[in-house]
């Protein structure tokens, strides 16, 4: 009799995981879902993003704003089993190879990019905080901005310290100290492939990236490279602004 009640128990706790995962299941799929990507709702009118859907482009730039929300952090917790999101695989074209951050971001998943495969890469400039927790397995590397490097190293663990590196393209964006829109590693001598979206700001109208504040050569993504001297450690490119009328 001893046997069967213990048997029964067993049964019984066997149900109810089986009941909590499925339960889990649906809460990891019952977040919002984008045309390329998962989020998460936040207090304060801010937003996690996860998962990339679909997009069909190996660079893929995290947005600053999605539907009015700020996006301030990189993965979530999905269900009480699951552990979130943050494979970044597109189901119909592949693995993408870089995400760029804005510099929104001030708070981290741990293990976001677990699932992601070697080789990736990841430009950050938000918040200075251990980006080593995003993947423990050392196969991503992080490029972040030059004159905060040593911040970041200082902090950075869980992964090989080599893997932190200096972006060499800053985007300015060039009012209230907005020093930073996004960051990016691109090869000397080469032409930046993957050009950010548009920045907003309200009351004025974005008009194109110049290489000084005063708005006297602008940049052309089609024909310059990215040529820097012995002196140069980055090509910073500030927006600039038209008030609107």
């Amino acid at each position: 009799m001893r046997k069967i009640g213990i048997v029964f128990l067993g049964v019984l706790l066997i149900a109810c995981v089986g009941c909590n995962y499925e339960k889990a299941k649906q809460t990891e799929v019952s977040e919002e879902k984008h045309d390329e990507y998962v989020t998460k709702d936040l207090p304060d009118n801010e937003i996690a993003v996860g998962s990339l859907l679909h997009g069909g482009e190996k660079c893929y730039f995290v947005p600053e704003y999605i539907n009015d929300r700020k996006v301030v952090q990189l993965g979530f917790q999905s269900g009480w089993v699951f552990p979130g999101y943050g494979t970044f695989i597109d189901p119909e074209e592949g693995r993408i190879d870089k995400l760029i951050c804005p510099s929104t971001i001030v708070k981290l998943y741990a293990n976001f990019l677990q699932w992601g495969g070697d080789d990736f890469v990841l430009t950050y400039c938000g918040k200075v905080q251990n980006l080593g927790v995003l993947d423990k397995n050392s196969r991503v590397t992080y490029y972040v901005p030059s004159e905060q490097y040593e911040e970041y190293l200082e902090v950075f663990s869980y992964a090989d310290k080599e893997k932190l590196k200096k972006a060499n393209v800053v985007y300015d964006l060039n009012y209230d100290d907005r020093k930073y829109y996004y960051v990016d590693y691109v090869e000397p001598n080469k032409k930046i492939e993957n050009i950010p979206p548009k920045p907003t700001r309200d009351g004025f109208i974005f008009d194109g990236w110049y290489l000084d504040k005063s708005y006297t050569k602008e940049f052309d993504f089609e024909k310059n490279e990215v040529s820097l001297s012995e002196e140069e450690i980055e090509l910073r490119l500030y927006a600039k602004w038209n008030l609107k009328i």
